[in-house]
């Protein structure tokens, strides 16, 4: 299966998220912001990142814009409960920088497990 990054600054949803991939399976790795994230993807190369896009510290987003100046292949899924601070389609933003996928919080099991698998090698 495939070895998963998780950048969440809400440990429910990182602990929820994980169980769920571990249990599908994958292995995973948790971090608890961008920069965390960021500096294990200079070491190490995931199948799949998944992060939020609002996080203390580096976003979502400032982490993914890192990201692709030295890695321009592996899939980022952005997740989203709440706004950037101003009224923007989300994928609008994704697709300019880079990420592969959207899926906005709340989401059910079956969704989540369904576009993981559309973005997995």
């Amino acid at each position: 299966m495939a070895h998963i990054f998780i950048a969440d600054d809400d440990s429910f949803v990182l602990y929820t998220l994980r169980k769920i991939l571990l249990r599908a399976g994958h292995t995973v790795a948790c971090f608890e912001n961008g920069l965390q994230a960021l500096d294990q993807l200079q070491k190490e190369t995931p199948d799949l990142v998944i992060t939020d896009v609002v996080m203390p510290g580096m976003s979502g987003l400032d982490m993914l814009a890192q990201l692709r100046t030295f890695n321009s292949k592996t899939p980022v899924l952005l997740v989203s409960a709440g706004s950037l601070g101003f009224e923007v389609d989300l994928k609008d933003v994704a697709a300019k920088s880079g990420a592969n996928g959207v899926l906005y919080k709340p989401f059910d099991r079956a969704a989540f497990l369904a576009c993981v698998a559309t973005l997995l090698p």
